[in-house]
């Protein structure tokens, strides 16, 4: 990654494919140019680290970023909360990857954290 990257995400429970394509839009140019000349940024390559999305919005986004080099990441297993049964959280996370994600953020339940 180069400086700066960080990642773009949207997981709201009324996320669109548009939304997701705007976000992706943002990720393939985080800065104006304008602003980036202005900070004497122009040498480094800013770039955003990767785009989060649920599983169902992966495709989306994958399509959006086509050709920019910038990863599909998903969050999967219940998000948030992780409060699904473990063959559904597996489920979850091949779905996702056969969508296209290079990435799978995995929540893990409180439970699992306190014992």
């Amino acid at each position: 990654m180069s400086p700066g990257a960080g990642s773009a995400l949207t997981l709201a429970g009324d996320d669109t494919a548009e939304r997701v394509r705007r976000l992706c839009a943002k990720a393939r140019q985080p800065l104006a140019p304008h602003i980036v000349e202005g900070l004497g940024l122009a040498d480094l390559r800013l770039t955003t680290g990767a785009v989060c999305v649920y599983p169902t919005m992966v495709a989306h986004a994958v399509r959006a970023l086509s050709g920019s080099g910038i990863p599909v990441a998903s969050v999967a297993t219940g998000f948030p909360a992780g409060l699904m049964p473990l063959n559904l959280r597996l489920e979850e996370i091949r779905y996702a990857v056969a969508e296209g994600a290079d990435e799978i953020d995995i929540v893990i339940t409180r439970e699992h954290v306190l014992n």
